[in-house]
């Protein structure tokens, strides 16, 4: 399997032309030893196994929703709050049968962004994009991700097919952050690891999971709803259990209000985003996560 997929990719680096125009693309190089370039990453094989049998608590993370730029990938980096299990990426393709590859490396992709030395290939898929739009890559790379740690991701098509993403400030700035991750903004460009314009954020989201502290954790967590979502005005937080006390943080951590255990919020000064509910209850801890709009 391993020389098949090798072999395919050699001959996918064979047949990658210069002809594209898509905005960042009109940047790409003529250099003809792109089209020679040893790929020097490995695959990427491991299984998480929850021994206790409890579910897993499984959320995603969008960074951008609307492109304005493309070419074949982008890079960037992921920040580490807590311990997560990533599953996949959704990113903006067009229509089309893209080939998308997930690539990662521990750190920063910073100064790693012209050689696929020390990056190793995650997982791939072919696609059918019936039209341009948000796809989620239909793998699941059960990559861990330490708590207060760094990792860099290559999310690219691999047969000279266009994906897109959206410019942005500064690499390094946090584009979007919950809880457990933080997604910077990083580089776009084209494959096979030639990504040099800067800034770009990834049109798309992470999806991850993370394993209950214990069952007790998986049950409370189940035990508790916050109706509507999104919400406009009054959120009503719906369960069977007794809450003990209850904080409503923004997406960076700030405290917007104490609700002790009130079971309607009024959220209708919130200003529009995400804000998370932190529920006491039974001396367990769960956070639940709400949109404003």
């Amino acid at each position: 399997m391993k020389k098949t997929i090798l072999f395919i990719l050699s001959i996918v680096i064979l047949q990658h032309v210069n002809g594209q125009t898509n905005r960042d693309a009109i940047q790409k190089s003529n250099d003809a030893n792109n089209t020679s370039k040893k790929l020097e990453y490995s695959h990427y094989k491991h299984e998480i196994v929850d021994e206790r049998g409890g579910s897993l608590l499984c959320d995603s993370l969008l960074a951008q929703t609307t492109p304005n730029n493309g070419y074949e990938g982008v890079m960037f980096d992921v920040h580490v709050l807590n311990f997560v299990t990533l599953e996949t990426f959704s990113i903006s393709l067009d229509a089309g049968n893209p080939w998308v590859g997930i690539f990662y490396r521990t750190g920063s992709y910073v100064g790693h962004n012209t050689s696929s030395a020390g990056w190793i290939m995650l997982d791939s898929a072919l696609i059918n994009v019936p039209a341009d739009g948000i796809i989620k890559i239909p793998v699941n790379v059960n990559l861990p991700l330490l708590a207060d740690s760094n990792y860099a991701f290559y999310v690219t098509t691999l047969n000279n097919t266009s994906c897109n993403y959206k410019d942005g400030t500064a690499v390094g700035n946090i584009a979007a952050s919950d809880l457990n991750i933080q997604i910077k903004e990083g580089a776009g460009g084209d494959y096979p690891f030639n990504v040099t314009n800067t800034p770009r954020v990834l049109v798309g989201s992470a999806y991850y999971c993370q394993v209950a502290t214990d069952l007790q954790e998986i049950i409370l967590n189940d035990s508790f709803t916050l109706q509507p979502n999104p919400v406009s005005n009054m959120l009503t937080i719906s369960g069977n259990k007794k809450i003990d006390y209850c904080l409503i943080t923004d997406i960076s951590g700030r405290v917007i209000l104490n609700a002790n255990n009130d079971t309607t919020i009024d959220c209708s000064k919130f200003a529009s985003g995400i804000y998370f509910v932190n529920i006491t209850s039974e001396g367990k801890q769960i956070t639940k996560k709400f949109i404003k709009d």
